[in-house]
């Protein structure tokens, strides 16, 4: 078994020679495993910590556990560094040690923070304002998998007051982008009517 020294603020696994460096979200999921050994941390505790106050899929933590189990060369069958405990979480067992920061402790990586804007559907509905939502839903998701974006939640996102300036909307959010789809019309098609996002 290879011994790693975990180097948060640099997103590094060094054991020897050998270097891995993760991505931020991996990193910051590594730490929060790090700094409680041996002890199931459940899945929604991993959510808090690196995604605070983003909505997010559950799934995501899965793939980032994957990400570090590839870069530590472990199993999830017969781990030796992360293991499931269905149902509860993850646990660190061992082989990973935080590096000691002369005087400093790591601080959280500063992300540019984004908000996706509800869209308004113009015709159609609510059956379509319902499915107009579920894209900047899934568009939310997406962008979250970014490790230098944070991603405002949302309920806050979608919820903002458009008739405001997007100056206004932003210092409302504390965001530093909006991303904002205006409308969603519905174009005839050949069987049919389905929406125009723009």
């Amino acid at each position: 078994m290879q011994f790693w020294t975990f180097t948060p603020k640099e997103n590094r696994l060094e054991s020897g020679d050998e270097i891995a460096h993760l991505t931020g979200r991996a990193s910051a999921v590594l730490k929060l495993l790090a700094s409680r050994p041996n002890e199931v941390v459940s899945q929604d505790e991993i959510l808090k910590f690196v995604w605070k106050n983003i909505h997010v899929t559950p799934d995501l933590v899965r793939e980032y556990v994957f990400d570090l189990r590839q870069a530590l060369g472990d199993n999830a069958v017969n781990p030796t560094y992360i293991e499931t405990v269905r149902g509860k979480g993850y646990r660190l067992i061992q082989g990973v040690e935080l590096a000691r920061q002369k005087g400093t402790e790591p601080g959280p990586t500063q992300c540019a923070r984004i908000a996706v804007l509800r869209p308004d559907c113009m015709i159609g509905g609510e059956r379509w304002q319902r499915f107009a939502d579920g894209m900047a839903d899934e568009l939310i998701t997406d962008l979250a998998r970014f490790s230098d974006l944070a991603v405002i939640a949302r309920t806050s996102s979608l919820a903002a007051d458009k008739s405001k300036q997007l100056p206004d909307i932003a210092e409302a959010l504390k965001c530093d982008y909006i991303l904002r789809k205006q409308s969603v019309r519905l174009a005839r098609v050949a069987q049919g009517a389905i929406p125009a996002y723009r």
